[in-house]
């Protein structure tokens, strides 16, 4: 099958600036493309590892997250002791820029249940994490497509050695004009029960990268991306404290542009009714900036108690319901 989007580089790259050499390492050790690892293929800045990196990560993160080393939990005291940075706040804000951008993860799963930060792979990794944040999707849509390339790529080779239904390996295979075999079983591991019990019943619904990233090269769904993800344990901690309000802004902004289309009112109840409805609205967009200011200022600790009690008013209002 034809590779659509074979060879794309994105506007962005620029052919007078010398490439970064760290982000250009920092891609080469992340990458799971063979050719790559191998060292048969030199990262340059035509290739999606760097150009998917460089936007969203400076010289200096780059370096903290290549000292991280690929897929090695760290706590922030061994992240210092690796970099040698002394500047407790400085490498704080460091790592909360990489985290809130996609390029590392976070969790507490440890005996002392203490944060450690994770450099992933990019598929499943980086590549989705930066298409979940609306507001890195929007400042630089060219990471739609970094999601696409680092899905494809890697496996180009392999998925055709893969038999029909996927052999049980997490990847399937469906054949084109053939009749597809059902079989009327399934495993624990696809019950959603499952991992509701190993994780304690500790999720979150979080926006899908895949059909986010769609859109941005023509390709997306009528689909509303949002909700549609699930992430379980420390995962659904992670996307909780990454979910400040640029989902409910939007739908503000899609629906002030809907009312600019309107015809104009042609009574005067039309034209209160119109007006008040535009004074909610404003209040509403009001609301929701002074909220995202908000949450982008707190700190690790109030940031935690913050989203520990929006969770328990929002359990104590679904016990309400019931």
């Amino acid at each position: 099958m034809a590779d659509p989007l074979g060879g794309y580089v994105p506007d962005t790259v620029k052919n007078d600036e010398p490439i970064r050499e760290p982000i250009a390492r920092l891609g080469k050790m992340i990458s799971d493309r063979m050719e790559v690892m191998l060292g048969k293929e030199k990262i340059t800045k035509e290739s999606p590892e760097y150009w998917g990196l460089a936007p969203i990560c400076t010289d200096e993160q780059a370096l903290i997250a290549i000292k991280m080393g690929k897929r090695k939990p760290r706590t922030f005291a061994q992240i210092k002791k690796l970099t040698k940075i002394n500047d407790d706040e400085y490498l704080q804000k460091q790592l909360d820029e990489m985290s809130n951008n996609g390029l590392i993860e976070y969790n507490w799963e440890n005996p002392q249940h203490e944060k450690q930060y994770v450099l992933p792979m990019y598929v499943p990794g980086s590549a989705e994490f930066t298409n979940m944040n609306a507001d890195v999707l929007r400042d630089h849509p060219e990471m739609g497509r970094f999601f696409e390339r680092m899905s494809r790529l890697p496996l180009e080779k392999v998925t055709p050695m893969v038999p029909l239904g996927g052999a049980g390996i997490g990847m399937h295979v469906i054949p084109v004009e053939k009749a597809i075999e059902m079989e009327n079983h399934s495993v624990s591991v696809e019950h959603i029960s499952h991992w509701l019990d190993k994780y304690e019943g500790k999720y979150a619904a979080s926006p899908c990268s895949c059909r986010r990233s769609r859109v941005t090269y023509d390709e997306g769904c009528a689909d509303d991306p949002e909700g549609w993800c699930i992430a379980v344990g420390d995962m659904a901690d992670y996307v909780v404290e990454m979910n400040i309000p640029d989902q409910q802004i939007e739908k503000l902004e899609e629906i002030s542009e809907q009312m600019k289309q309107e015809e104009l009112p042609k009574t005067r109840e039309e034209f209160e009714g119109r007006a008040l409805l535009y004074h909610i609205l404003m209040d509403l967009e009001e609301f929701l900036v002074y909220k995202k200011r908000f949450v982008n200022g707190l700190d690790e600790k109030k940031l935690r108690i913050y989203w520990k009690q929006e969770m328990e008013q929002k359990d104590s209002a679904n016990e309400l319901q019931k």
